[in-house]
């Protein structure tokens, strides 16, 4: 009677588990084949009216068309800490789809190593990469360096009388005028704004005597006749038709290259089915001319990356970063 008993309740109880199991992958099932059902969030960690809100919205307005069931897009902004509360907000979500994130790498591959990020580098999925941004610096248009070469010279002769606006200690452009330091031999003194139109707006009051920021940051106001801003330098890897002149740092012989990369976020563990379904509408809405026309006028030049090929850029930028800010 026991024997039977046992039996009947191993017999029942892997019925359970079947069943569970069979329900449980037909929940996951369904949940992707209805993704999305509702509204899906793009939580961008900066102001609103910023280069990256602008890029997040445009994408967003393309993404409603793209995206199965034509569901809204919609946009909220948290600014805060260089994106580490955007980013924070994005890990910290239910890992259904309905919540990701746009921002450049640096919340990831950079903050993290400071201490000062409540998740860790690995800590999010990576869903596409939409465009990158050259690292510049500029001088005014009235400044008495005509290039590159001038500004290294009297950096040189007058060890850190030069001022340099960046936006912010520890952010990217902050590392790259370090590095610049070490590769040239010049001595400047980094300025830190609190983002990068402050910083701007002091070399237009010629209170630096150049700022090192995004492509985004500069050559749209770098353009034209009445142009206040001379770009100098290209610290990334781009040569621009519109400014044949600006030399690329490695064509010059100085081993300091820097792009920010703008990419989609989601929270760990992300159904691949759902990351892929984002994956796909997102690079279906950068072959939008809407989208390209836009990205072009805020200077981001499109550059789609699929999750695969962001982690293997990402894994050397954080190792590289790493580096620098322990040395």
């Amino acid at each position: 009677m026991k024997k039977k008993r046992w039996i009947m309740l191993t017999v029942c109880s892997f019925l359970f588990l079947s069943l569970f199991s069979a329900c449980s992958n037909a929940s996951r099932s369904s949940s992707s084949d209805n993704y999305p059902s509702k509204p899906v969030k793009i939580v961008v960690g900066f102001a609103a009216g910023a280069v990256t809100d602008t890029a997040a919205r445009t994408i967003a307005e393309s993404l409603k068309e793209n995206l199965p069931n034509e569901v809204d897009v919609v946009v909220e902004n948290k600014p805060g800490g260089g994106a580490i509360v955007g980013v924070t907000e994005v890990v910290n979500a239910k890992p259904d789809g309905y919540t990701i994130g746009f921002i450049p790498d640096g919340p990831l591959t950079l903050q993290t190593h400071y201490g000062n990020t409540t998740y860790d580098y690995e800590e999010v999925t990576l869903l596409s990469q939409t465009s990158q941004s050259d690292l510049i610096m500029a001088v005014h248009v009235d400044s008495p360096w005509n290039d590159f070469d001038e500004f290294l010279e009297e950096a040189r002769d007058n060890p850190g009388t030069l001022k340099i606006g960046t936006p912010g200690s520890g952010t990217m452009p902050d590392l790259t005028v370090t590095q610049m330091m070490e590769e040239t031999g010049a001595e400047v003194t980094t300025v830190p704004f609190e983002g990068n139109a402050p910083a701007r707006t002091a070399l237009l009051g010629k209170d630096v005597d150049a700022i090192l920021l995004s492509e985004t940051d500069i050559l749209p106001y770098a353009a034209g006749e009445n142009a206040d801003i001379v770009p100098i330098m290209n610290f990334g890897v781009e040569k621009f038709d519109e400014f044949p002149d600006l030399p690329v740092a490695l064509d010059e012989g100085i081993d300091v290259s820097e792009v920010a990369s703008f990419l989609f976020i989601g929270p760990q563990d992300l159904p691949d089915e759902i990351s892929s379904i984002l994956d796909n509408a997102i690079k279906k809405s950068l072959e939008d001319p809407k989208v390209m026309e836009a990205y072009e006028k805020i200077g981001l030049r499109i550059h789609h990356r699929s999750p695969d090929k962001i982690k293997q850029l990402l894994d050397e930028s954080y190792e590289r970063y790493g580096e620098l800010i322990q040395h």
